[in-house]
Order: C-alpha cells, then sequence, then structure tokens
C-alpha cells in the first residue's frame, strides 16, 4: 500500500510543476529570458504565502503556508 505524499512534499512539487510549465511557456514565446526555475519558485511560493498571510492573518495564514 502507498503512503500519501506528506503535505510539504506535495506542495513542493506543485510549485514545481506549475514553474517548469511557466518556464516553458516563456521559453517558447521567448519572453523573461533570466528567469530560472529557482526564483520562478521562489516567487510562487512567495506570492502563496502572501496570499495566505492576507486572507487568514499571521498566524493562520503561517501554518495554512
Amino acid at each position: 500500500m502507498k503512503k500519501p505524499l506528506p503535505p510539504v512534499l506535495r506542495a513542493a512539487l506543485y510549485r514545481r510543476a506549475v514553474a517548469c510549465a511557466w518556464l516553458t511557456l516563456c521559453e517558447r514565446q521567448h519572453r523573461y529570458p533570466h528567469l530560472t526555475l529557482d526564483a520562478l519558485e521562489s516567487a510562487i511560493a512567495a506570492e502563496l504565502e502572501g496570499f495566505y498571510l492576507r486572507q487568514h492573518g499571521e498566524e493562520k495564514g503561517r501554518q495554512i503556508a
């Protein structure tokens, strides 16, 4: 029986998948040539954390993020 992935790992994999898709699209359209996978993943993580902080307040937002 397979064990489900921990939420932290699952979230990291989703961020990586979204960042890879976005970067691929940018490369095809010759946009944002300076963008790196790490920078994009960090931006996604920061934006998500900011969203949860704005929606739920500092304490609960950090727990969710």
